[in-house]
């Protein structure tokens, strides 16, 4: 589990968009990870969900090590990496 600074910038991955974001704030611990973000480029639409547009703020979670589950604020179907992941 990567651990974001406030201000940081990151890659927000989730479903079939990908979006790139400022941390706006971090409440997160050992056993979870929690974040307020803001959408500062679009990097992948969504083809089948409404993708967050850019300015928007938007809260995630998720308890660590129940990433395999599905569902907000369980395990959650989201990422996020550093803004040079997959960067050669």
């Amino acid at each position: 589990m990567h651990n974001f600074k406030v201000g940081q910038i990151a890659l927000y991955h989730e479903e079939d968009y990908i979006l790139k974001v400022k941390v706006m704030n971090n409440d997160s611990t050992d056993t979870q990870e929690k974040y307020k973000l803001k959408v500062l480029e679009i990097s992948q639409e969504s083809s089948f969900i409404k993708t967050p547009q850019i300015g928007e703020e938007f809260e995630c979670n998720k308890i660590s090590g129940l990433e395999h589950m599905v569902g907000v604020g369980i395990g959650g179907t989201w990422r996020l990496l550093p803004e040079s992941y997959g960067q050669g």
